[in-house]
């Protein structure tokens, strides 16, 4: 679904708040909320309230180009439509100062993940990743294939890559690195 769970909310916009990133990558773009927040956290909450004295620099990734409306398109200064995996592979490292990847990562096969996750966390100083504890079964959504959920992450796999909190039904992984 082009959505995710509201849990873990406050904590997330906190964080991008003390993260004070001059960039964002939002992985699984879907109705744009994360990077709706990013821009509000960043630019707006420093004053830039409007898009000509925005300076943080927003990119999305999405899969399923369907979900891209006029909404995202305001918000993401570049919105790349494809395989998250294989487009980062070609990105640069550090390229991003943030990462965000909300109910993402259940969506890949666990080696697929482990690999999205090392790939995430070389183009991006910081990232931050939410997953259910528990992912529902579920396959294709609206059309879409890479709704279909693949694989379950427990808090110990995840703490390999930083801080784990739980939020409810809801892990978040910061890897809290400094700028």
């Amino acid at each position: 679904m082009p959505t995710s769970r509201p849990y873990a909310l406050t904590e997330i916009c906190t964080r991008i708040i003390n993260a004070g990133p001059s960039s964002v990558l939002d992985i699984g773009t879907g109705f744009g909320k994360f990077g709706f927040l990013a821009r509000e956290y960043t630019d707006v909450w420093n004053g830039r309230v409007s898009p000509d004295q925005w300076s943080v620099r927003i990119t999305g990734i999405e899969a399923h180009e369907p979900y891209i409306g006029d909404l995202q398109r305001q918000v993401y200064d570049e919105i790349i439509i494809g395989d998250a995996l294989q487009i980062l592979q070609s990105k640069e490292d550090n390229e991003w100062d943030l990462g965000i990847c909300c109910d993402v990562l259940e969506h890949f096969e666990k080696e697929d993940g482990i690999a999205f996750v090392e790939q995430m966390d070389r183009v991006c100083h910081r990232i931050m990743i939410t997953i259910p504890v528990k992912p529902a079964k579920q396959g294709s959504v609206h059309g879409n294939v890479y709704e279909t959920h693949r694989s379950a992450w427990t808090r110990e796999e995840l703490e390999v890559y930083g801080k784990v909190d739980q939020f409810a039904a809801l892990y978040l992984l910061d890897s809290g690195k400094d700028k």
